[in-house]
């Protein structure tokens, strides 16, 4: 892909109907990473990703109950 960014690269998904399969690998590609990054299952991992343009592009499988426990602890 010849985008310069995050924007471009979403008409282009979006235009090829790809999104959906596309964002699902790139989470689990992060939630991989971050987890061994971290040492493991040892540490609690959640991730969601943005952009401006388009809010929520993806989270990973617990990200929502991390982040309702983060809300309840403020």
């Amino acid at each position: 892909m010849d985008c310069i960014n995050t924007t471009e690269a979403m008409e282009i998904l979006r235009r090829e109907k790809l999104i959906e399969p596309v964002m699902e690998s790139v989470m689990k590609r992060i939630e991989f990473f971050l987890k061994n990054r971290a040492g493991g299952e040892e540490m609690e991992i959640g991730v969601i990703l943005f952009s401006t343009e388009d809010g929520i592009l993806g989270k990973s499988e617990n990200a929502d109950e991390l982040l309702k426990k983060i809300q309840e602890n403020r």
